[in-house]
């Protein structure tokens, strides 16, 4: 006889334990979920088998639009965003996400300057 979990009632009873995160942007708050989409862990995996070690823009931008919404993303390069600083936002919301904190690598907090 097999083992059998029904993952879809096991997630729909699940509590969340992530908590969505939520970021101002010219002017504005916007809330994101803590979580990430197993797409983006797909996309990760196509990349390394190609060989690729490295993210290319075309799929910075696709995990941006995963992360974000393709609406959202239009909204902030409508309004000037520059590619810098859209790197800097999805770096910090997969730290956030993962639970890979500035403090624990040694690098500076980029809001308080401390380690």
């Amino acid at each position: 006889m097999a083992t059998y979990k029904n993952f879809d009632n096991f997630f729909k009873e699940a509590n969340p334990t992530k908590k969505n995160l939520k970021i101002t942007l010219f002017d504005k708050e916007y809330e994101f979920k803590g979580t990430l989409p197993a797409t983006m862990v797909l996309a990760q995996y196509r990349a390394l088998k190609g060989g690729n070690s490295e993210i290319t823009e075309a799929e910075q931008v696709g995990m941006a639009v995963k992360m974000v919404g393709e609406e959202t993303l239009e909204e902030w390069c409508d309004l000037g965003l520059q590619t810098d600083q859209l790197t800097e936002i999805i770096s910090w919301m997969m730290k956030e996400i993962t639970g890979h904190k500035p403090s624990e690598s040694g690098e500076k907090d980029s809001e308080s300057g401390k380690k």
